[in-house]
């Protein structure tokens, strides 16, 4: 899977399956001149989301307090103390999301951790699992994003239990997408779920010239499709660029908003 594409804002009445979002739009090549783009630059909207956030406290409090307002965090469930990180983040004006923990196709290899959703757990256990990842962070939660999940994401039946529950929350999905035949779309469908996906990573490879070349592909997105969503981790390298590269960006008319101001009217 490329490291970058465009993001789609799905809506729940779309027919496309996750491989059919693919082929539109993963691997479309870098428009020839961005000046001759569909969207100027006063039109493009960005939305980045920091993930992992909470395991690290002094590193988590360090970002609350520094990162611009717009920039969403997303926490993980097994953050030490998650209640008071998620409080923080909503009361800075930050946008929060909840990683979901899901299992892989590689699993064990790669452990989402005990209470990870799994094709092997029965929907009474992954209920009782989700419950436990997103409750603490309500109400200061406003949508999930999944933290692996190739495998799960496959099973449209186990991730229909998981969005209803999602549903009932008021909650949004964001899928960072990495299987091509994920059903993540059909299921978010299914239960008129607000759905988003990207496949943007800023910093799979975390050295300056990897993260400014995914920049690029961002913004080169956001020309294609007038908004594009990224993931990145708290890295120190990330942060520091984030930190120069946003005023730069907005200098020039782009505007960095949460994702789920990217979420259609339905």
């Amino acid at each position: 899977i490329p490291q970058a594409s465009a993001v789609v804002i799905v809506e729940p009445t779309t027919q496309k399956t996750a491989a059919e979002l693919f082929a539109d739009f993963v691997g479309a090549p870098l428009p020839p001149n961005l000046k001759q783009s569909a969207y100027a630059s006063s039109d493009l909207r960005f939305a980045i989301v920091l993930t992992g956030l909470g395991l690290n406290e002094p590193v988590t409090s360090s970002i609350i307090d520094d990162m611009p307002r717009d920039i969403a965090f997303a926490f993980s469930p097994y953050a030490p103390d998650l209640e008071q990180m998620v409080k923080s983040a909503k009361a800075k004006g930050h946008e929060v999301l909840m990683m979901m923990p899901m299992e892989p196709l590689n699993f064990p290899k790669d452990d989402p951790g005990a209470r990870a959703l799994s094709t092997l757990n029965d929907d009474k256990t992954n209920t009782f699992n989700l419950s436990w990842m997103v409750e603490r962070a309500l109400p200061s939660a406003t949508g999930t994003i999944n933290e692996l999940g190739s495998k799960f994401m496959t099973d449209r039946t186990k991730l229909s239990n998981a969005f209803k529950y999602l549903k009932d929350k008021n909650l949004y999905f964001l899928e960072r997408l990495e299987n091509p035949d994920s059903q993540a779309a059909a299921a978010a469908r299914d239960h008129n779920l607000p759905y988003l996906f990207s496949t943007i990573v800023l910093d799979d490879i975390p050295s300056e010239e990897a993260i400014r070349k995914q920049l690029l592909l961002l913004q080169s997105a956001a020309r294609e499709n007038g908004s594009a969503i990224a993931v990145a981790r708290p890295y120190p390298i990330t942060i520091n660029i984030l930190k120069n590269w946003l005023p730069l960006a907005e200098e020039k008319g782009a505007k960095i908003v949460a994702p789920s101001s990217l979420i259609k009217s339905q």
